[in-house]
């Protein structure tokens, strides 16, 4: 299945209230949506039947581009077999046994155990928080930002979607006063992020 355009004049919306709309917006719809995970540039989507109460998940491809108001996406049931393994893990006793006799889902559940194998022993994995030490030289942008030589910085990995996959950006993080982590928009490159002389997991991502 290919992809659907539409236009949106809410640029201000989430990607997941476009998608709610778009699928679930009629009361008299027999879907109703029981829990969003956005990621980038997909979403999971948990929900069920209301006639019968089965439980399903889908992940939604989405491509957007706020100064056109365009907003295009593609959604994969989990039957189908999709290629993205983040759904949450809390989800997934409630649709065991909507898949159980689908060979694609079984498929996706196997490779979905093999994908956090994987990411455990990744340090840089998508939604790791890393801790980082520079300790060779002032690291500077344009602006006048830097982070100092002999400093401790934290930098967040987040997923850029592109139209055919999904990127890693090491993006610079902040402290508040209140001790919560923030993303700056200072991002780091991977060259630069390699040369440093200490990088690791505080904490990873769920």
């Amino acid at each position: 299945m290919g992809w659907t355009g539409i236009f949106n004049w809410q640029t201000y919306e989430k990607n997941w209230e476009i998608l709610n709309r778009e699928f679930f917006g009629s009361s008299e719809h027999k879907y109703e949506a029981l829990k969003w995970s956005g990621n980038g540039g997909h979403t999971w989507c948990l929900y069920k039947n209301k006639e019968t109460g089965t439980v399903y998940a889908m992940v939604v491809l989405c491509s957007r581009d706020k100064k056109r108001h365009e907003f295009c996406y593609k959604e994969i049931e989990l039957s189908s077999g999709p290629y993205t393994y983040d759904m949450p893990a809390s989800w997934i006793p409630l649709i065991k046994d909507t898949y159980k006799d689908s060979e694609f889902a079984q498929t996706w559940f196997k490779e979905r155990e093999k994908y956090l194998l994987e990411k455990k022993s990744d340090k840089y994995a998508l939604g790791n928080l890393l801790k980082c030490h520079n300790g060779r030289g002032r690291i500077e942008w344009g602006d006048g930002f830097r982070i100092e030589e002999n400093t401790d910085f934290f930098v967040m990995v987040k997923p850029y979607q592109t139209r055919s996959r999904t990127i890693k950006h090491f993006m610079v993080a902040r402290e508040r006063e209140s001790g919560e982590l923030y993303t700056t928009p200072y991002k780091l490159r991977w060259s630069t992020l390699k040369n440093l002389d200490n990088v690791e997991v505080v904490r990873r991502a769920q």
